[in-house]
């Protein structure tokens, strides 16, 4: 998956990114970022359609709705330009009482736009404003607090839509998720890397114990009835083991499913 921002400027990027480490402040540093190049693009696989129907799948499993369409391809294709260009408009009626009850006027910005399109190379691309970008013209707190809500779930569910295990995000890639460590403020840094290291930890112990528990009652077997008796048991620990790692699968994939797919539905 590959991900740009409009206009590319890697001389910036480095700088701003140099400061955030020394101040310990990355999501500034991607903020500073997004307002320099706010337009964000995503390359994704499949035809336009087969990533709307993607993108109404995971909007539909983040806790949001598709509220409207714009099927801006056919009515071009009214003037005689052929293009391939869909666009969605997503939202969570609660998420939208926040935002209307703090400012009637937020309607103007939502519900979020996202509109996919084909380039003229033929790759297909979803692209957006980050809701940060609208709604920071309405000077409001709890806009900014909600619209930043809403920027990690969008580039949370993007980096979903091209298996990418670490989310977009408005710094890039991997920086992008070490950023998000640091929200929803700075001094949660530290509890959210303990949160992510102990879940690792967690079932790294879990898994351990529960083979080697198996393992040590068939040597205390050996050791006290001989050799053959403990045969029955080395049979059931290959459905223990089956178990296990069934029970492994499904834990990693929550977990994965967690850092991907974090955030508040919004």
């Amino acid at each position: 998956m590959t991900r740009h921002h409009i206009p590319t400027r890697p001389a910036a990027w480095l700088t701003a990114l140099g400061a955030a480490l020394i101040l310990g402040a990355l999501p500034q540093a991607a903020a500073a970022q997004s307002a320099t190049s706010p337009v964000v693009q995503v390359t994704a696989n499949g035809s336009v359609d087969q990533v709307v129907e993607q993108l109404r799948k995971m909007v539909a499993s983040n806790g949001m709705m598709v509220m409207g369409e714009l099927h801006q391809g056919k009515v071009i294709g009214m003037t005689g330009l052929k293009i391939e260009s869909e666009t969605i408009f997503v939202g969570n009626p609660e998420v939208g009482k926040q935002l209307f009850g703090a400012d009637p006027g937020v309607g103007v910005a939502v519900p979020v736009r996202i509109n996919v399109f084909r380039n003229t190379q033929g790759a297909t691309v979803v692209s957006y404003l980050p809701p940060s970008e609208l709604l920071k013209g309405f000077h409001n707190q709890q806009i900014d607090q909600v619209a930043q809500m809403l920027d990690g779930k969008l580039h949370d569910m993007l980096g979903m839509l091209g298996g990418s295990f670490f989310p977009v995000s408005q710094a890039g890639g991997l920086l992008g998720y070490l950023a998000s460590f640091a929200r929803p403020k700075a001094i949660m840094l530290p509890l959210n890397l303990v949160s992510q290291v102990t879940r690792t930890f967690s079932l790294m112990v879990r898994l351990f114990g529960n083979v080697m528990s198996g393992e040590f009652v068939i040597a205390l077997v050996v050791a006290l009835a001989g050799l053959l008796v403990p045969i029955p048991l080395m049979a059931l620990e290959i459905l223990v083991g089956l178990v296990q790692a069934y029970i492994f699968t499904v834990l990693a994939t929550v977990f994965i499913g967690a850092a991907v797919g974090g955030g508040e539905a919004g």
